[in-house]
């Protein structure tokens, strides 16, 4: 058999339950009759690899049979999901271990589901994402289109995906003939390029290649946001001029601006911390104290281990135990050497 080296991608439905400001395509929805069929699948080339997006694909039930059929043909299959449909995926994962799975989350809560407009679709994306790695899914990731209401959850977003072990992919707001848009566009270019640095700079820390050439692409980004040499040296110029980047608030349209006090800002750092510092397996399991009260050399290596990854809990548990044996080992030595002087005298 001749090697397969086309790259696909099978777009499976234009319907959708986002409302997403980057994509129109949920107001023009196609009908079950009028989306791609099996019998249509079965006559597509061999394929290295392919893509199956939409619309939301898994809204479509027979999503299962189009999966085992595209296999019959690609060697790779990766499906582009809001991850809304958390029990749907975790069915097809289990059918096909193999399968990728890549969830498109715009950003922080308030951010996510104010541009994709469906309620609760962090918290449901996020849930999926969780699971798929608590099952040990060996192909999931997720990444977010930049524009300028969610730059800022960039690197939040990154570190949520570097604790969780998994992919994290970028893309910048563009337009193209399945969003049935052509205004997209960025406005505040600057900004957006900042936290683009601030994402590369993070990525440059690593000590994965793979998030070296991740930083050399996300840079490429910045050139395509500003479009041509002439801007790219406008950015530069400004950005050596140390300009700070204006701060951004999500509100409903049409809703009263509202006045954002200091209490606001810890509340907003503490929901945000709330997925940051903890990450999927960061469970402060009581066993973690235990071995660390009884081999207290081995806790305090691992608790600070646990604190260079940002697991606050296992860290905890950790130290608690290496200090709770340390103190043990400190009192036997005291009374052993009491013991000892008083043979002695």
């Amino acid at each position: 058999m001749a090697k397969r080296t086309l790259y696909g991608t099978v777009i499976v439905t234009y319907r959708c339950n986002a409302r997403c400001n980057m994509c129109d395509c949920f107001k023009d929805p196609t009908r079950p009759d009028e989306e791609i069929t099996l019998e249509d699948i079965r006559k597509l080339p061999e394929m290295a690899f392919t893509n199956i997006t939409g619309g939301e694909p898994f809204i479509r039930q027979d999503i299962p049979d189009i999966v085992r059929e595209l296999y019959k043909k690609s060697d790779r299959i990766v499906i582009s999901t809001n991850g809304y449909f958390t029990d749907r995926i975790i069915a097809l994962c289990r059918e096909f271990p193999k399968v990728g799975i890549r969830i498109s989350i715009e950003g922080l809560q308030a951010t996510n589901d104010a541009i994709r407009g469906i309620p609760d679709g962090f918290n449901r994306g996020y849930r999926t994402l969780k699971t798929l790695v608590e099952m040990k899914h060996p192909d999931v990731g997720f990444g977010m289109t930049v524009q300028d209401m969610n730059c800022e959850d960039l690197v939040p977003l990154y570190n949520i995906a570097n604790d969780m072990g998994m992919e994290f992919a970028t893309a910048t707001l563009h337009n193209s003939f399945y969003f049935r848009k052509t205004d997209n566009r960025i406005d505040d270019k600057y900004k957006v390029a900042q936290n683009f640095e601030k994402l590369i700079n993070e990525l440059l820390r690593s000590k994965s290649p793979k998030k070296w050439f991740r930083a050399y692409f996300n840079h490429g980004l910045i050139n395509y946001i500003y479009g041509n040499k002439k801007e790219i040296a406008e950015y530069k110029a400004i950005r050596e001029k140390g300009v700070p980047v204006k701060p951004i608030t999500i509100r409903e349209p049409g809703a009263p601006e509202e006045v954002h006090t200091i209490q606001d800002d810890e509340t907003d750092k503490a929901a945000e911390e709330e997925f940051l510092i903890h990450p999927t397996h960061d469970t402060g399991s009581i066993w973690y104290m235990v071995i660390s009260f009884f081999l207290p050399i081995l806790g305090l290596i691992a608790a600070l281990l646990f604190k260079k990854f940002r697991h606050t809990r296992n860290y905890k548990m950790c130290r608690k135990g290496a200090i709770a044996g340390f103190i043990l080992i400190g009192v036997i030595l005291l009374v052993f050497l009491l013991l000892l002087w008083r043979v002695v005298a």
